[in-house]
Protein backbone atom coordinates (compact mmCIF):
# COMPACT_ATOMS: atom_id res chain seq x y z
CA UNK A 1 0.00 0.00 0.00
CA UNK A 2 1.18 3.41 -0.31
CA UNK A 3 1.35 6.37 1.58
CA UNK A 4 -2.05 7.68 3.26
CA UNK A 5 -2.70 11.29 1.61
CA UNK A 6 -4.31 14.16 3.61
CA UNK A 7 -7.29 14.13 2.10
CA UNK A 8 -7.89 10.34 2.97
CA UNK A 9 -6.91 11.25 6.71
CA UNK A 10 -9.05 13.90 7.16
CA UNK A 11 -12.00 11.40 5.36
CA UNK A 12 -11.11 9.04 7.93
CA UNK A 13 -11.37 11.08 11.02
CA UNK A 14 -14.41 12.64 9.46
CA UNK A 15 -16.02 9.01 9.41
CA UNK A 16 -15.03 8.19 12.98
CA UNK A 17 -16.41 11.31 13.96
CA UNK A 18 -19.81 11.03 12.38
CA UNK A 19 -20.03 7.67 13.89
CA UNK A 20 -19.19 8.50 17.99
CA UNK A 21 -21.25 11.22 17.25
CA UNK A 22 -24.35 9.33 15.97
CA UNK A 23 -23.71 6.68 18.12
CA UNK A 24 -23.87 9.57 21.32
CA UNK A 25 -27.21 10.18 20.11
CA UNK A 26 -28.83 6.84 19.85
CA UNK A 27 -27.77 5.43 23.30
CA UNK A 28 -28.37 9.11 25.56
CA UNK A 29 -31.10 10.53 23.08
CA UNK A 30 -34.28 10.84 25.23
CA UNK A 31 -36.94 9.28 22.54
CA UNK A 32 -38.23 6.34 23.16
CA UNK A 33 -40.78 4.31 21.26
CA UNK A 34 -44.08 3.34 22.70
CA UNK A 35 -44.81 -0.39 21.47
CA UNK A 36 -47.69 -0.65 23.60
CA UNK A 37 -48.91 -2.79 26.13
CA UNK A 38 -51.97 -4.45 24.10
CA UNK A 39 -52.82 -5.29 20.28
CA UNK A 40 -56.18 -5.48 19.32
CA UNK A 41 -57.35 -8.45 16.95
CA UNK A 42 -60.51 -9.67 15.32
CA UNK A 43 -61.35 -12.81 13.99
CA UNK A 44 -62.36 -12.59 10.25
CA UNK A 45 -64.81 -15.27 9.78
CA UNK A 46 -67.16 -14.95 13.12
CA UNK A 47 -66.36 -11.06 14.15
CA UNK A 48 -64.81 -11.76 17.91
CA UNK A 49 -62.90 -9.14 18.73
CA UNK A 50 -59.51 -10.00 21.19
CA UNK A 51 -56.92 -8.22 23.01
CA UNK A 52 -53.40 -9.83 23.78
CA UNK A 53 -51.13 -8.34 26.29
CA UNK A 54 -47.97 -7.36 24.83
CA UNK A 55 -45.52 -5.97 28.05
CA UNK A 56 -44.41 -3.40 25.21
CA UNK A 57 -42.05 -6.69 24.05
CA UNK A 58 -43.97 -9.68 22.54
CA UNK A 59 -45.83 -9.88 19.02
CA UNK A 60 -48.58 -11.76 18.46
CA UNK A 61 -48.38 -14.33 15.12
CA UNK A 62 -50.08 -13.55 12.05
CA UNK A 63 -52.85 -14.66 11.97
CA UNK A 64 -53.39 -16.08 15.14
CA UNK A 65 -55.20 -19.21 16.28
CA UNK A 66 -59.07 -18.68 17.43
CA UNK A 67 -58.69 -20.18 21.16
CA UNK A 68 -62.15 -22.26 20.90
CA UNK A 69 -62.04 -23.07 17.31
CA UNK A 70 -58.53 -23.59 16.63
CA UNK A 71 -58.60 -22.07 12.94
CA UNK A 72 -55.94 -19.00 11.98
CA UNK A 73 -58.30 -16.34 11.40
CA UNK A 74 -57.43 -14.03 13.80
CA UNK A 75 -55.52 -10.51 12.80
CA UNK A 76 -54.79 -7.54 14.21
CA UNK A 77 -56.79 -4.31 13.74
CA UNK A 78 -56.01 -0.60 14.35
CA UNK A 79 -58.75 0.83 16.69
CA UNK A 80 -59.00 4.99 16.24
CA UNK A 81 -59.21 7.33 19.29
CA UNK A 82 -62.73 7.72 18.76
CA UNK A 83 -63.48 3.73 19.00
CA UNK A 84 -63.34 3.11 15.48
CA UNK A 85 -61.57 -0.36 14.50
CA UNK A 86 -60.52 -1.26 11.15
CA UNK A 87 -58.30 -3.75 9.49
CA UNK A 88 -55.03 -2.23 7.95
CA UNK A 89 -54.06 -2.74 4.43
CA UNK A 90 -51.56 -5.08 4.90
CA UNK A 91 -53.48 -7.52 6.37
CA UNK A 92 -56.46 -7.48 3.28
CA UNK A 93 -54.93 -10.55 1.60
CA UNK A 94 -54.92 -12.29 4.91
CA UNK A 95 -58.28 -11.55 5.23
CA UNK A 96 -59.03 -13.17 1.46
CA UNK A 97 -56.67 -16.18 2.06
CA UNK A 98 -58.57 -17.13 5.33
CA UNK A 99 -61.93 -16.95 3.65
CA UNK A 100 -60.68 -18.95 0.78
CA UNK A 101 -58.95 -21.72 2.84
CA UNK A 102 -61.65 -21.84 5.39
CA UNK A 103 -63.74 -21.86 2.58
CA UNK A 104 -66.63 -19.76 4.97
CA UNK A 105 -67.57 -16.05 4.43
CA UNK A 106 -65.88 -13.15 6.06
CA UNK A 107 -68.00 -12.10 9.26
CA UNK A 108 -70.90 -9.43 8.49
CA UNK A 109 -68.77 -7.36 11.27
CA UNK A 110 -66.63 -6.45 8.48
CA UNK A 111 -67.28 -4.16 5.74
CA UNK A 112 -65.91 -5.17 2.62
CA UNK A 113 -65.58 -1.79 1.04
CA UNK A 114 -64.20 0.02 3.96
CA UNK A 115 -62.96 -2.87 5.98
CA UNK A 116 -64.30 -1.43 9.06
CA UNK A 117 -65.24 -3.66 12.23
CA UNK A 118 -68.69 -3.13 13.54
CA UNK A 119 -67.72 -4.19 17.06
CA UNK A 120 -67.77 -2.58 19.97
CA UNK A 121 -63.98 -2.23 21.52
CA UNK A 122 -65.29 -2.91 25.25
CA UNK A 123 -66.47 -6.39 24.12
CA UNK A 124 -63.14 -7.57 23.52
CA UNK A 125 -61.88 -10.93 24.79
CA UNK A 126 -58.54 -11.61 26.14
CA UNK A 127 -56.41 -13.55 23.62
CA UNK A 128 -54.60 -16.45 25.49
CA UNK A 129 -52.22 -18.16 23.40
Amino acid sequence: MGSLKPWQLVLVIAAFLVLGVSLWFSIFSGGRVDFGDRVYMVDVLSGELFYAETGGRRGVVVPAKNPETGVRSIIPVQVSEEGEIAIGPRYLDIVGRISNEQEQTISDAINQTTWMVAVDPESAKRYSR
